[in-house]
């Protein structure tokens, strides 16, 4: 038999009692009006303001980062570098040391076009072990010739007679060539000529006069290379010219300017040193800080790839870096794996990346919205009930628990199941479960008693209560700080919810049994179960 049942009915409903407390599809993500959606963004050009002073010798990788996006690139994109801009010497490698060097031998730089390069050597066991470049010079064209003199091994002078070259005096003719070297004839006011010599056991006994022998200022240095002892090949480098997109850039986004960044080309070769997580940095290893002239200043170090953080640098005399800086100036030294080190600035180029337009798309389903379905069985108290038309629920007390660590954030309580359910929710997004109550004070549980000018009231349908259970949806801020805290049995033993459903009494009756009309007096004060109507 269905009863119309149109007195009072009042509810009190404890947190501890939701059917769905343990279970976990029943916290949800929410639509949060405030996330961000970030479209495009991506690399569309490279543009060079200058080429910086900074020579390479092969392709460095370059790395387009920032915090919010850790690494575009992936190691992958390169530079397009040209031999014909002019430059300073790189490096000197020793491709035949000798054998009968008493001291370091003096080095000479000549050809390739350019100037001003120094260098000196080292010896061990009569042999040169080692080059060492201690000015770059400048207007490199082309790789240097490396020619020696002195080191207690080949010491010739030129002879000039009135600013002619005539001949060649031998202090020391040196010793155990396989074949007669080259005699380089340099300076003394003449272009650098080479020349050939004859051998007698080992030893230079005749030097042929070079072509040009006249107009000399002063004395030339006479030095050789190769014949077996002594020979070197000289490095020159390379400005960069353009910056290639890398191959991943379309899939990149970026909400501001990249920073551009180097690593390798013969110049840069830096690791760093990690705990035993690799996720903070604790020193660096310089395999290769630059070369002799290199940077002009300190440049900035960034990590990237697993993170993203920027550290500080110290260059020595020579403009190569030889001490990195922690801890980070910027960014975080949290990493999910070996960072790759670049640098920028010093002297690199100057770059700015053109990005694609990005679109902010404001509103989703996100994370930062929790909301949690609430189910309250009834126990079969009122499944037989209809309600009638124009019923009505609204709260009369709800001690809201505190849900969240943030002192200020909004809560809401949703009735699910009411018939306005259309309504437009800006903070779902769409339509939905209409809010029954809602208060801030995040990290705090309160108490709220309720008058009915304070109270949402919600239309219910006839069939509200026939499923023989009541539903709500509780939701708050999910933030960082509780992360998947919420909603736990400690917090929802603080949840007391009082609602009432009333219907209006639209009808004359004599019946005292029934609810008076509804109205817009303080429910605490006009008593419900008024039986004395007069």
């Amino acid at each position: 038999m269905i009863h119309k049942y149109r007195d009072v009915i009042r509810m009190t409903l404890f947190g501890r009692h939701d059917k769905n407390l343990t279970d976990t599809t029943s916290i949800y993500q929410g639509y949060d009006r405030y996330a961000q959606t970030i479209t495009g963004g991506s690399l569309n050009s490279i543009s060079l303001i200058n080429s910086g002073t900074v020579y390479f010798t092969s392709y460095p990788n370059v790395y387009f980062s920032n915090s919010s996006n850790i690494s575009a690139t992936s190691g992958t994109a390169k530079l397009s570098v040209t031999s014909a801009q002019m430059s300073p010497l790189y490096s000197v490698n020793v491709t035949n040391g000798g054998t009968a060097f008493t001291s370091a031998p003096n080095v000479i730089i000549t050809g390739g076009a350019g100037v001003g390069a120094v260098v000196t050597s080292t010896i061990a066991g009569n042999a040169i072990t080692s080059l060492n470049v201690q000015n770059g010079g400048t207007g490199y064209t082309t790789a240097p010739t490396v020619s020696f003199n002195g080191g207690g091994f080949v010491i010739i002078n030129a002879v000039l007679t009135t600013g002619t070259l005539s001949s060649f005096s031998y202090v020391l003719a040196g010793s155990g060539f396989t074949s007669a070297p080259t005699i380089v004839i340099s300076g003394g006011g003449v272009a650098t000529q080479t020349t050939t010599c004859t051998l007698f056991t080992g030893a230079i006994n005749a030097i042929t006069l070079p072509t040009i022998t006249t107009g000399f200022t002063s004395t030339p240095t006479v030095s050789f290379y190769g014949g077996g002892q002594a020979t070197a090949t000289t490095i020159i480098g390379s400005l960069i010219t353009s910056v290639l997109l890398p191959f991943s850039s379309y899939g990149s986004l970026f909400t501001s300017q990249p920073t551009i960044s180097y690593n390798g080309g013969g110049v840069i070769n830096i690791t760093p040193t990690m705990n035993g997580g690799n996720t903070i940095v604790t020193g660096f290893n310089i395999v290769n800080g630059g070369y002799a002239g290199c940077f002009s200043s300190p440049p900035t170090i960034v990590l990237s790839g697993t993170g993203y953080a920027t550290a500080t640098c110290t260059i020595d005399g020579n403009g190569v870096i030889n001490a990195i800086n922690l801890p980070v100036v910027s960014g975080n030294n949290t990493f999910t794996g070996i960072p790759t080190v670049s640098v920028y600035g010093g002297g690199l180029p100057s770059t700015t990346a053109v990005l694609n337009p990005y679109t902010l798309n404001f509103g989703g389903y996100s994370l930062y919205q929790n909301i949690k379905r609430l189910r309250f069985d009834l126990n079969q108290e009122f499944q037989s009930i209809r309600i009638a038309n124009g019923a009505v629920i609204f709260l009369e007390f709800i001690r809201m628990p505190a849900l969240t660590n943030l002192s200020t954030c909004y809560k809401n309580l949703r009735v699910i199941g009411a018939q306005n359910i259309t309504v437009f929710d800006s903070t779902q997004g769409t339509t939905g479960n209409p809010v029954l109550f809602t208060c801030e004070g995040g990290n705090t549980a309160t108490n709220y008693y309720l008058s009915n000018t304070e109270y949402s009231r919600l239309p219910v349908p006839p069939n509200f209560l026939s499923k023989g259970y009541i539903e709500f949806e509780l939701d708050t801020v999910l933030t960082g700080a509780n992360n998947n805290t919420v909603y736990t049995q400690t917090q929802l033993n603080d949840l007391i919810i009082k609602v009432v459903i009333a219907e209006p009494d639209i009808s004359e009756t004599q019946d005292n049994n029934l609810a008076p009309d509804y109205n817009k007096e303080d429910f605490q004060i006009s008593r419900v179960y008024n039986k004395l109507r007069k």
